[in-house]
């Protein structure tokens, strides 16, 4: 461990940042062997498949390590970004792009991170493979998706658009392509994130978080979690709170180690507490940073 402060990481906070980064790396990594060759990779037959897998694998590996060193040589910027996602460039940014997406994916170099909005206040992004459908009737899709943007500016946001539902094409592709141009009809869209600093600037609220049915129970949710985690650490918020569905919510408390809201001490949930809380049903939080030193009569 460090002993002195690392670019105005205190010891312990230092050392909870690689840590995290580390889990990430270590649980990418472990994925079981019916989950990698039975169920969400296509088995390849004879050395030409397996040299074809191979290869696929070291190109992962090296992405990923490349957007690791970018993301970490950022933050070890003493003028990098702190409580505040502005100023945080793409190449540090598409450490967020979790691996296991990479591995599903036949061709993970067309797996991009598309920024929609990033303020000091909030963080919006998606993530896409190009070019993964064709034979889209690209010009239906435009003017469906225009509809949809022309409506979110009226007193319908969610009036149905007049254009008939371009065929093959999901409501979700199609809602997510409304909030920017980048995405294009024939990309496949895997998941899209908006995180956002409270009032209090130490706390960060995951407001979205919606994803592709195709990827879901295969890893690809968790490491996002995991990720958008490292992410905040690294810009010194102390907690991670957002809200869970109902049927997701037993899963997801047990994977991500969140606490409900009402089991914070009365003075931390005043501060966590959300402004419109009667429309949430199962707010939590997560301590992401290490308690400051001599706080024991701290509620935190």
């Amino acid at each position: 461990m460090i002993s002195e402060p690392h670019f105005g990481y205190t010891p312990d906070e230092y050392e909870d940042l690689e840590r995290r980064m580390h889990v990430i790396e270590q649980q990418s990594q472990h994925v079981s062997h019916d989950e990698r060759h039975a169920k969400h990779r296509p088995r390849y037959e004879g050395v030409a498949g397996f040299q074809e897998e191979t290869e696929k694998q070291k190109r992962i590996d090296e992405l990923c390590e490349k957007r690791r060193l970018a993301f970490e040589k950022y933050f070890s910027q003493e003028d990098a970004a702190r409580q505040s996602f502005e100023g945080i460039p793409q190449e540090a940014l598409e450490y967020l792009i979790p691996k296991r997406l990479l591995e599903i994916m036949p061709d993970p170099g067309k797996v991009q991170l598309i920024v929609s909005e990033q303020t000091a206040a909030a963080l919006e992004f998606f993530i896409t493979k190009q070019d993964h459908f064709t034979g889209r009737d690209t010009a239906a899709v435009k003017e469906f998706v225009q509809e949809l943007r022309d409506a979110m500016y009226t007193e319908q946001p969610h009036s149905a658009p007049n254009h008939p539902l371009p065929p093959d094409v999901p409501l979700f592709d199609l809602h997510m392509m409304k909030h920017t141009d980048e995405i294009r009809p024939n990309d496949l869209v895997c998941f899209m994130f908006r995180v956002e600093r409270n009032p209090t600037p130490r706390i960060a609220f995951v407001d979205k978080y919606q994803d592709h049915e195709g990827i879901r129970n295969r890893g690809v949710s968790s490491e996002s979690y995991q990720r958008m985690e490292a992410l905040l650490t690294a810009l010194k918020f102390d907690y991670i709170t957002g809200n869970t569905s109902e049927e997701g919510y037993s899963h997801f408390f047990r994977k991500h180690e969140r606490l409900l809201l009402h089991e914070a001490p009365a003075s931390l949930e005043k501060e966590l507490e959300p402004q419109n809380k009667s429309v949430f049903s199962h707010f939590s939080y997560k301590r992401l940073t290490p308690p400051k030193e001599n706080t024991a009569s701290s509620p935190e």
